[in-house]
């Protein structure tokens, strides 16, 4: 008899429990289930919508880095190419000077043979 008397004091607190929650929420289960599934489904959103949130910021931290990367770039071919056209510009020059060395090199040997 002792241990009816123990299993019959939970399920009176259970069924009084949930008398109690009846006049709390009197609504019908399937709505009492929609309502929270709702309230659940509105937490997951939240928390994508945040983790979208980071995500589009990492994107925007790695465009920012991708740019000032492609503008380092563009400096150091600026000046590469800077430095290729004043070689250029150094050899131009070694030529002209060769060209004129050799035309006087050429009328030096065409008035040695007038003489000889």
């Amino acid at each position: 008899m002792g241990s009816t008397g123990l299993t019959r004091v939970p399920i009176y607190a259970i069924l009084i429990l949930c008398n109690k929650v009846k006049e709390i929420l009197p609504m019908d289960p399937v709505q009492l289930t929609i309502i929270v599934i709702s309230f659940i489904l509105t937490l997951l959103l939240v928390l994508l919508g945040v983790q979208v949130w980071y995500i589009l910021k990492e994107i925007r931290t790695a465009i920012i880095k991708t740019n000032t990367m492609l503008d380092d770039a563009k400096k150091v071919t600026g000046t590469v190419g800077d430095s290729v056209s004043s070689m250029s510009g150094v050899i131009s020059g070694i030529k002209a000077a060769l060209s004129v060395f050799k035309s006087f090199g050429k009328k030096n040997e065409d008035e040695g043979e007038k003489y000889v």
